[in-house]
C-alpha cells in the first residue's frame, strides 16, 4: 500500500511540474481578481495627469509600452507642435508603476528630420530585452522619397539608444506600395526564435490590411515568412500591431484604416483569426499592450481637436488613455478601470440619494446641486424600468441648453455619448461614439472626469472615452425617458479617502 501511495503522489507531482510548465503567458485569474480595488500607492503630491499629455503645445501618440524592473516605461511618439526645431516625430519616454503619477525621462530615440534619410521620422514599433540589452524595433518612415524601412537600436539604460544602420530592413517583393511599418518583436516560444510582425500592404490584396511576419534567432537577420500572419478583409490598413496570449486565446491588436482599435482572436499564432471586434469607440488610437506578469493592460490615446468645439477636426496626438485588459468566459476581452486611477480618486465628496424616475413618456432630469471637484469619479447602479433612455449629464448646468450625457439604450442595448436638453438627444458631433451593451438588470457604473476627458466603465466589462470641448457648469444630473433607478450615488475627488 505504501508503494503504491508512493507511486501515487510521484506521479502527482511529475503532473503538477509539467502543468506548472505549460502556463500560458498570461494566466486568467478567478473572476474576483478583477474587481476594482483601492490598494495601489498613489504619490498625491506630484502634479494630477491621470490622462497624461506633455506640457506645452506638444501631444502624446502611439505608445510603445514595456515592463521592466517594476515599472512600465511607455515611449511614445511625440507630436511637438514646432515645440522642436526639426520635423519629424521623436521617441519620448515617461515611466509609471500607477497609471496615475508619471515620470518623464525626455528624450529616447532621435529622428533626424532628414529629407534623404531614413528617419525622417521615427514612427512606431516595439522593445525587447535580450541577455540584459534592449532593443528597439521602429519605423524610419521618410515622406519625401516615399518609403518605410524596420531600424533596430540598443540601449543598456532605455535612454540613450544608438542606431545599427547594417540591421536595417526593407520590404519583400510581395509587398505592394510604400507602407511596411510598426514592428512588433517578440519570442515564440514554440519555435525558439524571435518573431517579428510588420504591417503591410500585399500585392496579392492591395485594398486591405495586412500583418506580415519575419523570424529570428539572434535580433540581427531576419527571414520572412511564408505566408503573412493575416489579411484582414474588413480594414484597408492595419497599424500598430501587438499580439499576446491569454488563457487559450490568442489575441492579435491592431488600429483599424486609422479609426479604432480592434482586436482579432485564435487559438493559434498562426489562426485562422477571427471576430474583429473593438476596445472602445473611435478615438481609442493606436493601442498596444504590456503585462506586469499579474496584469495586462491597454495603452492607447484620445486626439485633440483641431478647432474649439466639438465638431471641429480630431488632431494626430492627444492624451494618453489606459485600461486594464482581461478575458470573459467566451474569450472575449473586457476592458475596465486600473485600479491605480481607482485608488487615486477615494476622497469622498458627495453621496447622494436614490432616485426613481416613473414610467411616464417624455425625458425627466434630476440636477444634484452639487459642486464638482475640478477632477472626479462618480459611482452608480442603473436598472431600467422600461426607460427607452436613461443616463446621466457631466460637467452640466441647468442653463448650458446642450448637456453632455452618457446614455443608456436599453431597447437598442445600447451605451452612446451625446448631447441632452432635456427635451431630445442630439449625437451629430460624436458619431460612432458608442458600445453595444445589454442593459438589462441592474448595472455598475463609473465615471472618470479629468479636465475635458471622460471616460465611463460599465459592469467592469466595457468603456468609453470622449473628449469635453465646452464648459457648461460642473453639476451632475441623472435622466430617464421611460422609467429608471439610480441607486448608490458617490462622488469621489482626487486625493486619499478620509474614512
Amino acid at each position: 500500500m505504501k508503494k503504491i501511495l508512493c507511486i501515487f503522489m510521484a506521479a502527482l507531482m511529475l503532473l503538477t511540474l509539467s502543468l506548472a510548465g505549460c502556463e500560458k503567458e498570461d494566466d486568467v485569474k478567478e473572476s474576483g481578481f478583477y474587481d476594482l480595488k483601492s490598494d495601489v500607492e498613489v504619490d498625491f503630491s506630484a502634479p494630477r495627469n491621470v490622462n497624461y499629455r506633455p506640457e506645452g503645445v506638444g501631444a502624446l501618440a502611439d505608445v510603445i509600452p514595456f515592463y521592466h524592473d517594476g515599472k512600465f516605461e511607455l515611449f511614445y511618439l511625440y507630436d511637438h507642435r514646432g515645440a522642436l526645431q526639426i520635423e519629424g516625430t521623436p521617441w519620448y519616454l515617461i515611466e509609471t508603476e500607477n497609471m496615475v503619477n508619471f515620470t518623464e525621462r525626455g528624450l529616447a530615440i532621435a529622428n533626424s528630420g532628414d529629407h534623404d534619410a531614413d528617419d525622417t521620422y521615427a514612427f512606431t514599433g516595439s522593445v525587447i530585452e535580450k541577455d540584459g540589452v534592449f532593443h528597439a524595433f521602429y519605423t524610419g518612415h521618410n515622406p519625401y522619397i516615399p518609403q518605410q524601412v524596420i531600424l533596430h537600436a540598443t540601449s543598456t539604460d532605455l535612454v540613450n539608444w544608438t542606431t545599427i544602420p547594417e540591421d536595417t530592413l526593407h520590404k519583400a517583393d510581395r509587398h505592394e506600395g510604400t507602407d511596411f511599418r510598426d514592428p512588433y518583436v517578440f519570442w515564440y516560444e514554440e519555435e525558439q526564435c524571435y518573431v517579428m510582425l510588420v504591417c503591410v500592404k500585399l500585392k496579392s490584396a492591395p485594398f486591405n490590411g495586412a500583418v506580415d511576419m519575419y523570424k529570428s534567432t539572434d535580433l540581427s537577420h531576419w527571414e520572412l515568412a511564408d505566408s503573412p500572419l493575416h489579411v484582414e478583409y474588413t480594414s484597408y490598413l492595419m497599424e500598430c500591431p501587438d499580439v499576446f496570449r491569454m488563457g487559450d486565446w490568442w489575441y492579435l491588436v491592431y488600429y483599424c484604416s486609422s479609426t479604432e482599435t480592434k482586436y482579432l482572436r485564435a487559438k493559434s499564432l498562426y489562426g485562422p483569426w477571427e471576430n474583429p471586434t473593438d476596445f472602445d469607440g473611435e478615438n481609442f488610437c493606436a493601442a498596444k499592450t504590456a503585462t506586469d506578469g499579474e496584469r495586462r493592460y491597454i495603452f492607447g490615446w484620445n486626439p485633440t481637436k483641431n478647432g474649439a468645439d466639438d465638431s471641429s477636426a480630431n488632431s494626430w496626438g492627444g492624451n494618453l488613455i489606459v485600461y486594464e485588459i482581461y478575458p470573459l468566459e467566451d474569450g472575449t476581452l473586457a476592458t475596465k478601470m486600473p485600479n491605480g486611477v481607482y485608488s487615486a480618486f477615494s476622497a469622498k465628496a458627495y453621496e447622494g440619494k436614490d432616485l426613481t424616475f416613473g414610467d411616464s413618456y417624455g425625458i425627466e432630469v434630476e440636477y444634484m446641486n452639487f459642486g464638482l471637484p475640478e477632477a472626479y469619479r462618480v459611482s452608480f447602479d442603473v436598472e431600467m424600468k422600461g426607460a427607452a433612455n436613461a443616463g446621466v449629464f457631466v460637467n452640466a448646468s441647468p442653463e448650458a441648453g446642450d448637456n453632455y450625457s452618457f446614455q443608456f439604450c436599453d431597447e437598442m442595448s445600447e451605451l452612446a455619448f451625446g448631447y441632452c436638453n432635456g427635451v431630445r438627444f442630439d449625437n451629430y458631433a460624436f458619431a460612432n461614439r458608442s458600445r453595444a451593451y445589454d442593459f438589462a438588470g441592474k448595472v455598475h457604473c463609473e465615471i472618470v472626469v479629468e479636465k475635458d476627458i471622460a471616460t465611463i466603465y460599465i459592469d467592469n466589462k466595457i468603456t468609453l472615452t470622449v473628449r469635453m470641448m465646452r464648459d457648461n457648469g460642473n453639476d451632475l444630473a441623472f435622466f430617464s425617458d421611460g422609467g429608471a433607478v439610480f441607486s448608490n450615488i458617490a462622488v469621489y475627488g482626487y486625493g486619499k479617502s478620509r474614512s
